[in-house]
């Protein structure tokens, strides 16, 4: 009896996978490496290739590495990646700094600064050291009440003062 059903159009195989090549039930194809692990052989062609423009590249021995060569050349090009973190990274300082501005901010401040009073070791160090940090940091703003003259550095000379 014919079948009447089309057979699964499959790539063909490289030469080079040839001879370890083998299909699942599904009709997908594996390949075998030497040290007898199975790599999907679409992975497995694809860093082939790269390797073999490359002149200074070498084929990975385990699947572990073929897997982390295809995932660099598939989706983490420096084109594409590069500008995309450097753009999450731009709205993250954003959204932080509105967060921080709407005064939100002080209440997780606050938290972490309670939290860490806690800590046995770090608690008299952290509060002298923010002591100190908030005296030098933090702009004073100092309120003149009146304005007077004093005779100073000797009698005769007469300094402003506030």
């Amino acid at each position: 009896m014919v079948s009447l059903r089309r057979p699964r159009p499959r790539r063909p195989a490289a030469p080079h996978a040839a001879s370890k090549t083998t299909a699942d039930r599904d009709g997908r194809l594996w390949r075998q490496l030497d040290n007898g692990t199975f790599i999907p052989l679409a992975v497995y062609e694809r860093v082939y290739e790269h390797v073999q423009k490359q002149a200074d590249a070498s084929l990975p021995t385990t699947g572990e590495g073929f897997y982390r060569r295809y995932v660099e050349l598939t989706y983490l090009r420096p084109y594409y990646a590069i500008p995309f973190f450097l753009a999450v990274f731009i709205l993250l300082l954003y959204f932080l700094g509105k967060f921080m501005a709407a005064g939100i901010g002080g209440m997780f401040a606050g938290l972490f600064d309670r939290l860490i009073r806690r800590l046995p070791g770090v608690r008299a160090v952290y509060s002298a050291v923010k002591q100190v940090s908030d005296f030098v940091f933090t702009e004073r703003e100092i309120k003149v009440t009146r304005i007077v003259a004093v005779e100073y550095p000797r009698k005769g000379i007469w300094s402003m003062a506030s």
